[in-house]
Formats: structure tokens, sequence, C-alpha cells
């Protein structure tokens, strides 16, 4: 929609689309590093996102409880659609503890799923860069090597995710064990 009706950048579409969907500016940062935007369209995604997320971090709280949603609904609706873990929580809260514990969870695995967004971008990304390469080839005779990468794809993986998985499997595996040693 952004390219075509708006007639938007790609690289742009894409930061404010995985900004807006995704968890807010850490997506955006990471997907920045795949595409190789400027530091311009950066700030200007983050920038968009954060305005809105502003907005919807008061918004969404209060339609949920006009419209007399269930907490664990509505915090697994602010989880999945709030940017930004701290929005998420201040936005919960307004609900209930409930609310705010479903929604940092639901925040959470959305966090975890980066590092697969982030390499379905980047696949796409560099299959498309490839494709434009041929094109390009095709029509100017001019022969640019564009081949694809594992090494890409592993250079745009966000490795703090891994760190994040480690942690999470840690804690899952030790917090069980301490609450039950006397």
């Amino acid at each position: 929609i952004g390219t075509r009706l708006f007639r938007m950048e790609t690289d742009i579409s894409i930061l404010i689309a995985v900004g807006a969907t995704w968890c807010g500016a850490s997506a955006i940062s990471a997907v920045s590093a795949v595409v190789g935007s400027s530091s311009t369209n950066v700030s200007l995604s983050i920038s968009v996102v954060a305005l809105f997320t502003a907005v919807f971090t008061f918004v969404q709280a209060y339609l949920a409880i006009f419209f007399g949603m269930d907490d664990r609904v509505a915090g697994a609706w602010i989880g999945s659609s709030v940017d930004q873990t701290g929005n998420v929580v201040a936005s919960a809260a307004i609900i209930s503890e409930e609310a705010t514990e479903v929604a940092g969870i639901v925040k959470i695995v959305l966090n975890s799923g980066l590092g697969i967004l982030v390499t379905a971008i980047a696949f796409w990304w560099q299959t498309r860069q490839t494709t434009q390469t041929e094109t390009d080839e095709e029509n100017t005779g001019i022969n640019t090597t564009n081949k694809f990468s594992l090494l890409f794809l592993w250079d745009s993986f966000p490795k703090f995710v891994l760190g994040y998985i480690a942690c999470s499997t840690i804690l899952t595996i030790v917090l069980p064990l301490l609450e039950e040693s006397p």
C-alpha cells in the first residue's frame, strides 16, 4: 500500500510496516540493517510509529473498557497491537493486573519472533535485489554479480534474539527448580 498508494520508497514502507505491526523501534532498527535504509528514513519511521503508539497506548485500553472486554482478551489485544513493550505494559495497566500480565506475555512472544521476521525480510529483500539485478543485466547487458548468500541472512539476523531465547530458556528451567528447593 505504501509504495503504490502513497508513492513511498520500498525501504521506508517496510520500516513503517514492521514498526507498526511488530514491535516498534526495535523492529525498525533490525530491518533497517537488512534493507540498508538511511538514518533519515529510520528516524522518520520511528517517529511515525512512536506517535501512533503514544495515541494507541491510551485509546486501546479505554476502548477495551468501553466495550466490556474480558481482561485477558483485552491484554492479548493490547499485547499484540500496541508497539513497544513499555507502552504495552502502561496500556494494559489501565485495565487490570491480569490484563497487564497477559499483554506482557503476548508482547514477549512477539518480540521473540522478531528474529524470524527479520530473517524472512532479509530472504525476500535479497531475492528481490537478485531479481532486479538480473532484470538490469538483461536490459543493459552489463553483468553485475549479486548472488543469494546465506551469510547475508546470518548477518541480518538480530543476534540479541539468541540471547533473549537463551535467557528465557534458562529462567524457564531454573525458576521452577528454585521454587521447589527448601
